[in-house]
């Protein structure tokens, strides 16, 4: 997956009303991944996480829900940017 490819599907994309937030959360996270020596992403770095959550005046009670949704998009996004 490049840039492009994600540039190009933007305009396609729908977000469900019930996955607004983790999406806007996965988004503001986007320069937030840890890669390994090789360039590949690892996966995000949590200690940003609760910065952006408070950035963006999540509630405290909907951040263990949230939390374990953006883990989901986390996995997700590591699954197609390691597909070749």
């Amino acid at each position: 997956m490049t840039r492009d490819d994600i540039e190009s599907a933007q305009g396609d994309t729908v977000v469900w009303q019930e996955h607004r937030v983790v999406t806007e959360v996965f988004s503001a996270l986007n320069t937030q991944w840890r890669t390994s020596m090789t360039g590949a992403a690892t996966g995000l770095d949590y200690a940003a996480v609760l910065p952006v959550l408070d950035l963006m005046g999540i509630p405290q009670a909907d951040r263990l829900p949230l939390f374990n949704d953006l883990r989901v998009m986390e996995s997700e996004a590591l699954v197609a940017m390691n597909e070749d």
